[in-house]
C-alpha cells in the first residue's frame, strides 16, 4: 500500500500506487480569450508609437561574467579581477548543478555581449574606467579565459568567437586579444570543433582580422601552427563557401608581407593546393576568387618554392580561367592581372601563358575595361614580361595585344609618369626584333603616341619617360621605312634632338637611344644623304654625348656608327676632320645654342620631298611585285 503519515515518512514496502492525476484548469471562454488578445495587440501598438518597446526582462537574468557570491563555509578560490572591476567566475563546479549548466550560463553571457550593439560602440575616451581602460579591452581577457576553459563546449566556442570577431574591428582590441592569448585559443577551438561549419567560419574570419596590421599576432599564429589548422578546415569543408572564403582570407592576411621563410612554411602546410582548389571550385564567387588570387600572389611573390608548387598544382591555368570567367568585373580583373604580373616573371610560366591562352585573356580584359588605368598598367606590365619569349611576341601581334597597348597609351598614359613608363616598356619589348610588329605598331599610331608622351604638354622633363619613349622610337625605326616617314612627318627629329639636349648628358640610356635613332634613319639611303648635309651639327652632338658618358660601351658603339655615316674615312680608318680635339671640346655646345632655330630640321629636306622619295620607292616596289606575279613565258620545244 502507498500510505503516508503526518511526518511525511513515506514507506515503499508494498507496491506503490500511482499518484493522483492533477485536475485540469477550466479553460476561459472564447469571448474572454479574444478580448485579452485584442487588449494585448492594442498595448503593443501603443507602446510602439510611444517608443516603449524595450525588451522584457528575463526571469533569471545572468550577470555578464560576474562571480557568484561564494558560501563562507566552503573553500572558494579568489576570483581573478582586472583593473576595471570585471571578474571571471572561477568558483568550484559544485555551485552549479553540472558543468553543462555552467557552460550554458557563460554562453548566454557571451551572447548578450555579442548582441549588445551599444557595447561595441563604446570608446575609451567616452567610457573611461577608473584604470583608464576601455570596457571592450577590459572584457577581452575574460572572454579568452572562458573560451580556454570550455574549449570543448560548442555553445561557448560559438558565442565566444562571435564576440571576439566583432571586437577585432578595433585595432586596440586586436592587439589586446593577441596579448591575452586569443590567437592560440581560437586555433585550439578550431582543432576541437573541426567538423562544425559555423565555428570554423567564425574562427577563420576572426583570425583574418587579427592578422591585419599586427605582426605580433602573425608570429603567434605561425608559432602555434595555425596555417595547418586553416588548411585542414579548407580541405574538410570544401563544399562550404563561407569557410572557403574566410579561410582564404585568413591565409591572405597571414601571408601578406611575410618573409621568404614564413612563406615557405605556408607552402609546406599545403596552402597553395587548397587555394588553387578553391579557385577552381568556386568560379562565380567573387569573395573566394578575390581572396584566393591575392593569397596566391603573396605566396608566389616571396617564395620560389611557392611559385613551383603553384605551377605544378595548375595555378597558372586557374588564374587564366578566372580572367575569362570574371572579365566583366573590374575588381576581379585587376586582382587577376596583378597575380598574372607576378606569375609571368618566371620563364616557365611565360610559356604556359602563351600556350594556354593567357595572352588572349589579358587582351580581352584590356579591351573590356578600356580607360581603366590600374588594369592597363597591370596588363601591360604582364605583356612586358611575356614579350621576352619570341613565340609570345608573335602572339602579341596576332592577338591584338599591340593594339591594346597603343590604345591604353592614348587613353591613360598621360595621367601619370609611372603609367606612361610601364606602357612604353611593354610596347618596346613587343616590337623588339619583329618587323611585323613594328609595321603593325606604326600603322596603329605608335609613333604619334610615343612622341606625344615626350612633348612639352606631357613628360618632356621626365628622364625616365623620355628614355622609354626614345627606346620605342628606336625599335620602330629599325628597318621599317613606313616608320621612318612617320617619324619625319610627325616632328620626330626635333623631339629626339630636344630629348638629347635636355637629358642626353645626364642619362646614358637617352644618349644611346637618341643616337641609335639617327643611325636607324640613315639606313635609308635618301635619309642618309639628308643627314650628311647637317653632319657637322650631328657629329658635334654625338661627340658631346660620348664625352658625357666615358666608358659606356653602348653609347660609344652608337656614336661610332653615326660618325662613320656622317664623316668620310681615309685609308687608315680615321674620320677626316679639319678641327682639332680642342676645338671639339670647346665648340661642341654650339648645337645647343641654336635650339630655337631648329637648324637640324631645316638641314633636312621638306616632308613633301620625302613623300615623293618614298612614293617613288613604293612605285618601284609595286612594279617589281607585279612583274614577279606574271607567269613565266613557255619555252618552245625544238623540233628534230
Amino acid at each position: 500500500m502507498y500510505h503516508s503519515s503526518n511526518n511525511l515518512d513515506f514507506s515503499y514496502d508494498s507496491m506503490p500506487q500511482p499518484p493522483p492525476q492533477p485536475q485540469p484548469h477550466p479553460s476561459p471562454s472564447p469571448r474572454a480569450s479574444q478580448t485579452s488578445h485584442r487588449f494585448a495587440r492594442a498595448t503593443r501598438r501603443r507602446n510602439k508609437l510611444l517608443g516603449r518597446n524595450a525588451p522584457k526582462p528575463e526571469k533569471n537574468p545572468v550577470p555578464i561574467l560576474e562571480s557568484p557570491q561564494p558560501d563562507p563555509a566552503a573553500f572558494v578560490e579568489e576570483p581573478r579581477a582586472d583593473a576595471a572591476g570585471y571578474a571571471l567566475d572561477s568558483s568550484p563546479l559544485e555551485h552549479y548543478e553540472s558543468k553543462t549548466q555552467r557552460s550554458e550560463r557563460i554562453a548566454t553571457a557571451l551572447e548578450r555581449i555579442a548582441k549588445n550593439a551599444a557595447f561595441f560602440g563604446l570608446s575609451a575616451e567616452e567610457n573611461a574606467c577608473p584604470s583608464d581602460t576601455s570596457p571592450k579591452t577590459a572584457v577581452i581577457p575574460l572572454i579568452v579565459d572562458a573560451i580556454t576553459q570550455h574549449v570543448r563546449d560548442p555553445k561557448v566556442a560559438d558565442q565566444g568567437l562571435t564576440t571576439l570577431r566583432r571586437l577585432t574591428v578595433d585595432p586596440v582590441c586586436r592587439r589586446t586579444i593577441g596579448e591575452c592569448g586569443g590567437v592560440e585559443a581560437i586555433v585550439e577551438v578550431m582543432r576541437a570543433h573541426s567538423l562544425r561549419v559555423r565555428i570554423q567560419t567564425q574562427a577563420c574570419l576572426a583570425l583574418a582580422n587579427l592578422a591585419y596590421k599586427c605582426p605580433e599576432n602573425k608570429r603567434a599564429f605561425m608559432k602555434c601552427n595555425g596555417l595547418a589548422v586553416i588548411v585542414a578546415a579548407l580541405s574538410i569543408h570544401s563544399k562550404a563557401e563561407h569557410v572557403q572564403a574566410w579561410g582564404c582570407f585568413a591565409i591572405r592576411n597571414f601571408t601578406n608581407g611575410a618573409i621568404e621563410g614564413e612563406q615557405d612554411a605556408s607552402v609546406t602546410a599545403g596552402a597553395v593546393e587548397v587555394l588553387v582548389t578553391a579557385l577552381e571550385q568556386y568560379p562565380k564567387s567573387n569573395v573566394v576568387q578575390q581572396q584566393c588570387m591575392i593569397a596566391l600572389t603573396n605566396i608566389a611573390a616571396a617564395s620560389p618554392l611557392g611559385m613551383e608548387r603553384l605551377r605544378s598544382a595548375g595555378g597558372v591555368q586557374a588564374v587564366i580561367a578566372s580572367m575569362h570567367n570574371n572579365i566583366r568585373s573590374s575588381q576581379l580583373s585587376e586582382i587577376a592581372l596583378s597575380c598574372a604580373k607576378v606569375l609571368v616573371e618566371e620563364e616557365s610560366n611565360q610559356k604556359i601563358f602563351g600556350h594556354d591562352g593567357g595572352i588572349e585573356a589579358i587582351t580581352m580584359v584590356l579591351d573590356e575595361h578600356r580607360g581603366h588605368t590600374a588594369i592597363a598598367v597591370r596588363g601591360c606590365a604582364a605583356f612586358r614580361q611575356l614579350a621576352f619569349q619570341r613565340e609570345n611576341r608573335d602572339l602579341l601581334g596576332r592577338c591584338g595585344s599591340i593594339r591594346a597597348i597603343i590604345t591604353a597609351m592614348m587613353d591613360t598614359a598621360s595621367s601619370k609618369a609611372e603609367t606612361a613608363a610601364v606602357l612604353l616598356k611593354a610596347l618596346s619589348n613587343s616590337t623588339y626584333d619583329s618587323l611585323a610588329n613594328k609595321t603593325l605598331a606604326g600603322r596603329l599610331g605608335a609613333v604619334e603616341a610615343a612622341l606625344h608622351l615626350i612633348s612639352p604638354d606631357t613628360f618632356q622633363s621626365n628622364t625616365g619617360v623620355v628614355e622609354d619613349a626614345c627606346r620605342v622610337l628606336r625599335n620602330l625605326a629599325d628597318g621599317v621605312q613606313l616608320n621612318h616617314r612617320l617619324l619625319i612627318e610627325k616632328g620626330g627629329v626635333v623631339a629626339v634632338l630636344e630629348a638629347a639636349r635636355e637629358h642626353g648628358t645626364s642619362s646614358a640610356g637617352v644618349a644611346e637611344h637618341c643616337v641609335a635613332i639617327f643611325v636607324n634613319l640613315s639606313a635609308n639611303q635618301s635619309l642618309a644623304e639628308q643627314l650628311k648635309e647637317g653632319g657637322k651639327d650631328f657629329a658635334a652632338m654625338a661627340r658631346e654625348l660620348q664625352l658625357a658618358h666615358p666608358g659606356n660601351d653602348r653609347v660609344y658603339k652608337q656614336v661610332a656608327d653615326l660618325l662613320s655615316i656622317l664623316e668620310p674615312k681615309v685609308d687608315d680608318g680615321e674620320p677626316v676632320s679639319t678641327e682639332s680635339v680642342e676645338w671639339r671640346e670647346s665648340k661642341s655646345c654650339t648645337w645647343r645654342e641654336t635650339a630655337t632655330q631648329i637648324s637640324f630640321e631645316e638641314s633636312l629636306r621638306s616632308s613633301k620631298s620625302l613623300r615623293k622619295t618614298f612614293s617613288k620607292e613604293g612605285e618601284q616596289l609595286t612594279r617589281l611585285q607585279r612583274l614577279r606575279s606574271l607567269p613565266l613565258p613557255k619555252s618552245k620545244k625544238s623540233a628534230f
